[in-house]
């Protein structure tokens, strides 16, 4: 909340701009640390059954829905959605509640997706804008199907088709982006992690013309870096993880809901991304996780020195 406030007293109007000019006039460096704490407390609370720790993380996470970061929100609210209804009954009314809750949370970030600065702007004309200026609509119908069955599922299966059906060795070398991902690495080898990233292979080389927005494909990396050994070993590596955060999830709640977040991501959101990405977002969570120990251990010690001063 702290780091939200700060960005917001930085960027000010720029929050009813673009996001990307949102993040640009915020001044925070390591900008996700005012929005992935939210996310992690979210789920957290879920998964403790404390509602005001659930209240407190979705005010920034509402803010940065309002600047147009989707994902985190997306990812968090699935997230607790599972954890929500873990252990359950499958063939139950509370999971077709669940289940019919998803749809219209679906529906509401596709048409959000293109409509966040419009609103933000006062104006309420935007599909016909899109109609207007995109020769493969013709009606709001149109635009509807694409936004629910296309646009992000066919920009997902262009990065993955293309990526996987050229050879991109010559601009990629996961080497690279394995060492870049070290910590530190980055300045001792002079590596930019722009340049390293197979999110930027795909906007420059195998879809060009494009600028912003394309996302990436783990999958297609991992076919880049081994062919189909490569997928076959990323794919045992990730549904391991999966499998056995949720043994010992189940088994000890209080001790994991922190990594519940992150858990999310690989289940639900890294197809869309890449290796760099993945590792980033192990890497924030590690840093928060011990800050936030390293700040519990401090005031706990204040507290025993006091207690036992008295």
């Amino acid at each position: 909340i702290a780091a939200t406030l700060y960005s917001l007293y930085l960027a000010g109007d720029k929050i009813l701009l673009d996001k990307r000019e949102f993040q640009l006039a915020q001044g925070l460096k390591y900008d996700f640390l005012y929005y992935y704490p939210a996310a992690i407390a979210l789920l957290y609370g879920v998964a403790i059954k404390q509602r005001a720790i659930v209240i407190t993380a979705l005010i920034p996470l509402f803010i940065y829905l309002l600047i147009g970061y989707r994902a985190i929100f997306v990812i968090a609210i699935i997230g607790a959605i599972i954890t929500n209804s873990y252990g359950q009954r499958i063939l139950t009314f509370r999971t077709l509640k669940m289940i019919v809750f998803t749809l219209i949370m679906y529906m509401f970030f596709v048409f959000y997706k293109f409509s966040y600065i419009a609103i933000k702007n006062n104006s309420f004309d935007w599909f016909a804008g899109i109609i207007k200026n995109d020769n493969r609509f013709e009606s709001i119908s149109d635009l509807i199907l694409w936004g629910l069955f296309s646009a992000e599922f066919g920009q997902v299966s262009s990065n993955l088709s293309l990526s996987s059906g050229l050879d991109l060795s010559e601009h990629y070398s996961f080497s690279d982006a394995f060492l870049g991902s070290i910590p530190g690495l980055n300045k001792v080898l002079d590596f930019n992690e722009d340049i390293t990233r197979f999110s930027h292979v795909i906007r420059e080389f195998a879809n060009p013309g494009f600028s912003y927005g394309l996302g990436g494909t783990f999958w297609g990396e991992m076919y880049q870096a081994g062919s189909y050994a490569g997928v076959f070993v990323a794919a045992i590596i990730i549904i391991g993880a999966l499998t056995f955060f949720n043994l010992i999830f189940r088994n000890h709640k209080e001790r994991y809901p922190l990594f519940l977040f992150f858990f999310s991501f690989l289940a639900f959101y890294i197809h869309r991304n890449d290796f760099t990405l993945v590792v980033g977002h192990l890497k924030n969570t590690i840093f928060l996780i011990i800050l936030a120990y390293l700040i519990l251990l401090l005031f706990k010690s204040r507290i025993s020195i006091r207690n036992f001063i008295r």
